[in-house]
Formats: C-alpha cells, structure tokens, sequence
C-alpha cells in the first residue's frame, strides 16, 4: 500500500468515525427532547381537597312528614377530601367525604322557592377509580357507595342516615412530581324511601345530585 493510500484510508475512516459520533449524538439529543418520564409518580397515595358546586335532588312528600310537599333541593357550593390508596397502577381504593349546606323549599312558576329549612347533605363513601396515567395527564372513571347523611338544621327535625351511591369520571393534570389539578363531574343517588317497602318500589324513591369539583391532588 502506497503512503498516498494509506492516508485516503486513515481519512475515510475518520470521517466514518466522525459520521458516527454525530448521528449518535443527534439521536441522543432527539430521544431526551421527544420521550419525557412522566412526572407522576407511580401506586402512590393521593390526598385531593377539593370544591365543588351541586344541583338538583328532590325528596318526594310520601318520604317525609317535614314537609307536605316536594321539597327541592337548592344549587349549592360543596367540599370535600378524597384520599386515593393504590391498589396497581391503574386501580386504587377511594375514601369520600363530602359536604353541602342547601336547603328545601318548594319551586313555583316565575316565582322565587320558597325555603323551608336548611339541610345539610354529607356523603361518606367507599368507591374504586380506575385510571389511565398518560405522561403528566390521567384520565379516570369512579364508582362508589355509602351512606347519604341527612341533617335538617332545624328545631325538632331528626337527621337520617341512607344508602347512596355515586359514578362520576375526570382527569388530573400534574404541575410537578406530586401535584396535580383534578377536575371531575360526579352523580349521587340517595334512597329515601320508606324501610318497610321492597327494593323495587325503594329504587323509585329518593333524590339525585349532579356535581362538578376542582381540586388538587397530592401525592405521597
């Protein structure tokens, strides 16, 4: 091999070096730019406060003596704290408790309702959320039931304890590794019917919320 032949072959093997070194180093900075770790973490526990705003339910007059008509309920603001115990990555155990202080009266046509007394509606719920961690956004679905707690805030009104249950899906945003935005829209049934009727005529009875809540969750 000729010197002149031995250089063009040390030159095209530098330049096969150089070639490589760059591709790797471009496929490098491409994969750190393109495929972020998700910033949530994972199976951990989730502590949500949160507020929210509730409407409509209606207690039929055959359910109570309070009043002699049907009583509505009144849209109200809510709060409450959910703490999320993880089961997998995409299952947890939900502990629910929530609270409104509305009031029933009695809606009429162009006419303001007229309010019969204050009641405070709790709810206090077991449930399960199943959910979809995708990068710092997780989709979920809930489901729960419990105990629906009455409490009329006035003289010689009894409060009541009923079986209630509750669906509800939306979707946490992470700020940071154990932050996140939660936004959710939940139903809640409360059975109000008489305990000496069977379950089919019971399931005809009792009142339904719709509620929308922000929060944040933090995670351990």
């Amino acid at each position: 091999m000729t010197p002149a032949n031995s250089f063009r072959t040390v030159t095209r093997l530098a330049s096969l070096a150089a070639l490589s070194a760059l591709l790797a180093g471009a496929g490098t900075a491409f994969a750190q730019t393109t495929v972020a770790p998700a910033p949530w973490p994972q199976a951990s526990i989730e502590i949500t406060p949160k507020v929210g705003y509730r409407w409509g339910g209606q207690i039929p007059a055959r359910d109570t003596t309070a009043v002699a008509y049907t009583g509505d309920l009144q849209s109200n603001g809510s709060w409450g704290l959910a703490i999320d115990i993880p089961i997998s990555r995409y299952l947890a155990i939900q502990l629910l408790g929530d609270h409104e202080r509305t009031s029933v009266g009695r809606d009429t046509l162009f006419v303001p309702p007229a309010k019969h007394f204050d009641l405070d509606v709790n709810y206090y719920h077991l449930g399960l959320v199943w959910q979809w961690p995708s990068g710092n956004v997780t989709p979920f679905f809930v489901s729960s039931l419990g105990i629906g707690d009455l409490r009329p805030q006035a003289a010689g009104f009894t409060s009541s304890q009923r079986f209630s249950a509750s669906v509800g899906a939306g979707v946490k945003v992470a700020f940071s590794e154990h932050v996140a935005l939660l936004l959710e829209g939940r139903g809640f049934w409360t059975d109000t019917g008489s305990a000496d009727s069977d379950w089919w005529d019971r399931g005809h009875n009792g009142f339904s919320q719709g509620q929308v809540n922000l929060g944040l969750t933090f995670s351990f």
